[in-house]
């Protein structure tokens, strides 16, 4: 068994404002209309991306988290997807489909 080494995570927004994830070199977009919050949650296993109504709070039932588990490389190995009525606080403990 290999140890993968880390790869680098980095967030950054283009002319639109929205969000480009590069992992390692590769780049991934989302786009977002101007109506919507973003919050980002980037670990070394596991990335959140989630979206909600503007002026929403973090802990109302009204979030769309996007997670994508990460491999020993930090390689994207699945994507899944909670329902519209996730809460961002409770994103580790949500159900993804």
């Amino acid at each position: 068994m290999s140890q993968g080494s880390a790869k680098s995570k980095t967030i950054l927004y283009d002319d639109q404002g929205n969000p480009v994830l590069i992992v390692d070199g590769k780049i991934s977009t989302m786009s977002f209309d101007n109506t919507q919050k973003k919050l980002y949650d980037i670990g070394a296993s596991v990335i959140y991306i989630g979206t909600a109504p503007q002026g929403s709070a973090s802990s109302a039932p009204v979030w769309l988290i996007k997670k994508t588990t990460l491999d020993v490389d930090g390689n994207p190995e699945s994507t899944l997807w909670s329902s519209s009525t996730a809460i961002w606080d409770n994103r580790g403990s949500e159900t993804y489909q």
